[in-house]
């Protein structure tokens, strides 16, 4: 609509000039060198005109015989970097499938296409270590050293070499350069910590986790994990090795991430006890076993308390589960305190409400195995105990039923429950 306006406009226009050009012709008289011309303004404007597009026209056609070697050169230029591109983008899938010959030969076109360009020779590169062609790699290497384009790549093909051969040392010097800025890698970052891993420098990790060129790296949530396993490794770490300060500062670390940390609790547990506070130490057991009762808090416990005789630890247990009696581990955990005291009705009560057929099959196992010990040890009864065998090896079955159901279907899985 807008175009079928324009052309009326410019219609109306030039017809209401041609008018104005036949009712006022006008005349022009031009004298140079002895000549003469008398013409009309009309005339005048179309022989401007008409000579300024011929003019034009010319200028055009100079422009493009001219410029017809520049444009073939820009066109087969044009065709040899299309080439290369497809080169690099088939060599680069050649190296990713494992195809030696394809990327080979396709490094070498694209060198030819490019004229060598770094992406050209970082391709070969990639061919070069795929073929374990131990010439070529040196000498690409050190060609590509100082390209800007492909340094950073350069740098961490050089950095996973040095982690696969376990040269942590040479990896955490160059990751080192690498970490500086705002805008750090992720890899970078993932390199960092794996170093720190392999060498089991737990804080060393959870230093760069907890820095800011781990922003962004994980989630709010995955990162908090993680801190929080790595802080109680840190502290079970400094437990072995005798740094109460350390082991406790750690695990202080990861329950203030976790407070839920069972892990955690029992190093923080243990970094009382090396520094001779036995009752914070239990302290610490004590106040957990309300929320989350587990065996791993009762060995720590118990360890705690390694002279007491069995009718003592009995009643150190009691005060142990006295304000979660009613939970299934605390009910085992007095159950099997008793049964070493040999006072089987006390263990009995306690075993009562565990040895169903129902609730967690776990429970139920080691109910069973305790039940035997309880009914050989109040009256000699072997029919009872064999009964509560047979309980237990059918739970055992169940369990093993359970959990390989419940095996790790892929390398994924295997990761997350490591």
């Amino acid at each position: 609509m807008i175009k079928v306006a324009l052309y009326i406009a410019f219609l109306s226009t030039a017809v209401a000039v041609s008018v104005w050009f036949a009712n006022e012709p006008g005349s022009v008289v031009i004298n140079w060198q002895g000549w003469r011309v008398d013409t009309s303004v009309a005339v005048l404007v179309i022989f401007f005109l008409t000579t300024t597009g011929l003019l034009f026209g010319l200028f055009r056609l100079i422009r493009l015989a001219t410029g017809m070697p520049a444009a073939f050169l820009e066109a087969r230029r044009g065709r040899r970097f299309r080439k290369g591109l497809e080169s690099i983008s088939i060599g680069f899938a050649a190296v990713y499938s494992g195809n030696v010959k394809a990327a080979i030969r396709c490094a070498e076109d694209a060198q030819v296409q490019l004229d060598g360009a770094p992406v050209a020779k970082f391709l070969a590169l990639q061919a070069a270590r795929l073929a374990n062609n131990g010439d070529d790699i040196s000498r690409l290497s050190q060609e590509l050293q100082n390209q800007p384009e492909v340094q950073l790549a350069i740098k961490r093909e050089l950095i996973s070499e040095d982690l696969s051969l376990s040269k942590y040392d040479a990896a955490r010097k160059k990751l080192s350069l690498l970490a500086i800025g705002r805008e750090v890698p992720a890899w970078v970052v993932e390199a960092l910590v794996a170093v720190a891993i392999a060498e089991e420098r737990w804080s060393e990790a959870a230093d760069v986790l907890s820095s800011n060129i781990a922003i962004g790296y994980l989630s709010q949530e995955d990162r908090e994990r993680a801190l929080a396993k790595l802080y109680v490794l840190s502290a079970e770490d400094a437990v072995d090795k005798g740094l109460a300060t350390v082991a406790a500062k750690n695990a202080q670390k990861a329950l203030a991430i976790d407070g839920e940390s069972v892990a955690a609790t029992v190093a923080h547990s243990h970094s009382f006890k090396m520094l001779g506070k036995h009752r914070k130490a239990a302290a610490v057991i004590e106040k957990k076993w309300i929320i989350n009762p587990d065996y791993r808090l009762l060995e720590t416990y118990q360890d705690l308390f390694t002279g007491k005789s069995a009718l003592e630890w009995v009643e150190q247990v009691g005060r142990l589960v006295s304000k979660n009696s009613d939970h299934p581990i605390s009910r085992l955990a007095l159950a099997e305190a008793s049964v070493k005291a040999e006072l089987w009705g006390q263990a009995r009560s306690k075993l009562e409400a565990l040895i169903g057929d129902g609730g967690n099959i776990a429970h139920r196992v080691k109910a069973a195995i305790l039940m035997v010990h309880v009914e050989e040890g109040s009256n000699g009864d072997t029919s009872a105990a064999l009964y509560w065998s047979k309980k237990a090896a059918t739970a055992l079955e169940e369990q093993a039923i359970q959990e390989r159901k419940a095996l790790p279907t892929s390398l994924k899985a295997i990761l997350e429950s490591a």
